[in-house]
């Protein structure tokens, strides 16, 4: 499975949390995260960010 969320967010928050289908709690799943400007001119390289288990 595919999930985005466009915009999840600004670059100043230090957490963010993203609406996920109820069957997906005590899942492993893997993160990756990027930048773009408000004008969706620039982005930068996404970062994978790991493997986390949703609760």
């Amino acid at each position: 499975m595919f999930e985005t969320a466009n915009p999840a967010g600004t670059r100043e928050l230090t957490t963010l949390q993203i609406p996920l289908p109820a069957y997906w709690t005590a899942q492993q799943v893997d993160v990756w995260a990027t930048f773009v400007t408000a004008d969706a001119k620039l982005a930068a390289t996404s970062t994978y960010l790991g493997t986390v288990t949703l609760a």
